[in-house]
């Protein structure tokens, strides 16, 4: 079957006039063709988003985008099939200019997202959970001599006890503090530190500190701001790195999905050790822990940085795959990219308290960027220059 033959047929599955046999011939041509193997050229550019953009292009095409399961599972295999026609004509060019290309629909931003807000996760030691949001209120915990309680204004604190028995004095135990997408939610600790976390992100504890050291572990982004006690440091370990502090604030980020481990200082001092290396830090300088790459320090910002703690995005030269990871974690949307999204940054910061249609509105006006969001599924295609002119 040639190109020609293929896309015919294509489109008269996509329009729903295909019979039974022409329908048969695809899948027995796609999977024969499949069978064969074929080698992805790196200079035919990115595999999953080329794919993810004649997907895009197909879907819009077959009942304006509504699709039954069915329907979904056939433009998919269209889409791989384009795929390996491209892997063996050895061309890209052939699916970013073909006829269906060029019908291709402009993408609308139909629906909308409301931002996060206050919610978490609290794990007991002995694994019972419990949600963290304003319908349970007061003390809604004990662990040993500690007594757990939700503000319902998105902060649980953990309170000592007075009267401790000389057996509950010497009870620990380990809790944990997520926040799902969308989620944020504040932590005083035993010790009366307090902790941000910010959405995607966990904070693991014990309920009462040992005498020599306080230890904690963290995953996403979290700001510690640390009470001071010299003859007890503070320790916080995240993927390959652990910072030693007594007392201070700092934020850490360190996303699994990221290539780094940012550790930015607002006062006091740190002193962040990986591997074999060691380095301490001054107010308004940050530790990068580049995966593969060791330890850099950079000057920086800190309130732009530590800006999401105060109900903003702040974004100094962000590149557009970053901004959408952040707003990803905070919308709970999911992101494709209907085009590369290499090239352009974003500078300038926006509430977290509006609804994401506002802030993909606001990014089209500030870069060369077009959004479509149909549910929480936003399309991303970068605009080349002389599209714009």
């Amino acid at each position: 079957m040639d190109k020609k033959s293929f896309f015919d047929l294509a489109e008269k599955i996509g329009t729903g006039v295909a019979t039974e046999q022409e329908i048969t011939l695809f899948h027995h041509w796609y999977e024969s063709f499949q069978e064969e193997g074929h080698e992805w050229l790196d200079e035919m550019g990115d595999r999953d988003k080329i794919e993810n953009e004649i997907f895009f292009r197909i879907r819009n095409q077959i009942n304006g985008g509504k699709l039954n399961s069915s329907g979904w599972q056939i433009s998919r295999k269209i889409a791989a099939a384009v795929l390996l026609l491209l892997i063996s004509a050895g061309a890209v060019y052939f699916v970013l200019h073909n006829k269906a290309s060029e019908t291709q629909p402009e993408l609308v931003i139909k629906d909308d997202v409301q931002p996060g807000g206050d919610k978490a996760v609290l794990t007991l030691g002995d694994g019972v959970q419990i949600i963290l949001d304003g319908t349970m209120t007061g003390v809604v915990a004990n662990e040993g001599n500690i007594a757990v309680e939700n503000s319902g204004e998105g902060m649980v604190t953990y309170w000592v006890g007075e009267d401790l028995s000389e057996m509950g004095a010497h009870e620990v135990t380990y809790n944990t503090i997520s926040t799902p997408q969308g989620g944020q939610y504040k932590v005083r600790l035993p010790d009366e530190t307090e902790v941000w976390l910010n959405s995607l992100s966990s904070i693991r504890f014990p309920t009462r500190f040992s005498d020599e050291f306080r230890k904690v572990e963290i995953t996403g982004e979290v700001y510690f701001q640390v009470t001071n006690q010299e003859n007890q440091p503070f320790m916080v370990y995240s993927g390959n790195q652990y910072i030693e502090v007594l007392g201070t604030e700092f934020n850490v980020q360190a996303y699994s999905d990221e290539s780094f481990i940012r550790t930015t200082l607002v006062e006091g001092a740190v002193r962040v050790v990986s591997d074999n290396e060691a380095i301490s830090v001054k107010p308004g300088y940050q530790v990068v822990n580049q995966k593969n790459a060791g330890l850099e320090v950079r000057k920086v910002d800190t309130d732009m940085v530590t800006a999401w703690k105060d109900g903003l995005f702040q974004f100094w030269d962000t590149d557009l795959e970053e901004v959408m990871r952040q707003l990803s974690r905070w919308y709970g949307i999911e992101v494709n990219y209907v085009t590369a999204a290499e090239g352009g940054a974003f500078t300038g910061f926006i509430s977290r308290d509006v609804t994401i249609s506002n802030v993909l509105r606001m990014m089209e006006e500030a870069g060369n960027v077009k959004f479509g969001l149909e549910g929480k599924e936003v399309f991303v295609k970068r605009i080349a220059q002389n599209e714009l002119e």
